[in-house]
């Protein structure tokens, strides 16, 4: 392999990619946990027999999570804001249908860290969105299926903008209304819709160049 592959040197991720990528999926956990304490406080506020001190704990403890949250993506941002290449990144994927601040942050701190810049497909397996299937000779052959076997946190930060997309992007709606018009179920349409986002995701990483709707899917 040596002999026959040109030689590409290691490219370490700078501290600052790094730090973003550690703050940011802290700041994922901790909504997950914020999740299921909403969810607690909801099932506490089901039944007339909740103490008032289990119910004071539990707010409580939401606000404390809420505020962490905020707290540590305000330093993500402050150390994406220092560093140029990272604040020109972190725009581009803001132009995203669906994307937000939030989800930007997470994607940049998953993507910063990559050694190599990743074609559309390289990052459509990196996310582990591509479509698999399991053949053994004529007996076997299961429908297609995502491979899950990428990058978790990628996978998960993009579900939401995707979706958000279909809903509120005319481009997007109307790509999911072709699929589901094939006969696609509703989660291959979104599993679809992610891939497509990030097609769009690796577009403006690549070419320095804000998103551009007709490019990814034009309306007929």
């Amino acid at each position: 392999f040596a002999l026959r592959m040109p030689f590409v040197p290691f490219q370490p991720p700078s501290e600052t990619a790094l730090a973003v990528r550690q703050i940011t999926r802290l700041a994922a956990q901790l909504a997950d946990q914020l999740t299921a304490a909403r969810n607690r406080l909801h099932a506490a506020l089901a039944t007339a027999t909740t103490h008032a001190a289990v119910l004071a704990h539990l707010r409580e403890h939401i606000t404390q999570l809420d505020a962490h949250i905020v707290q540590l993506e305000d330093e993500a941002l402050a150390l994406v804001r220092k560093d140029d290449t990272l604040r020109r990144d972190l725009e581009l994927l803001d132009s995203l249908p669906g994307v937000a601040t939030r989800s930007a942050l997470r994607l940049l701190g998953e993507l910063a860290v990559t050694p190599v810049a990743f074609t559309p497909r390289q990052l459509v397996a990196h996310a582990g969105l591509d479509v698999v299937r399991d053949r053994s000779g004529t007996s076997v052959d299961k429908p297609g299926h995502i491979s899950k076997r990428g990058n978790t946190w990628l996978r998960r930060t993009i579900y939401m903008p995707a979706l958000v997309a279909c809903q509120h992007d005319k481009h997007f709606k109307a790509f999911n209304n072709r699929l589901l018009a094939k006969g696609k179920k509703p989660l291959q349409a979104i599993a679809a819709a992610m891939r497509k986002l990030l097609h769009a995701v690796a577009a403006v990483l690549q070419h320095k160049q804000p998103y551009d709707p007709n490019k990814l899917f034009a309306l007929s």
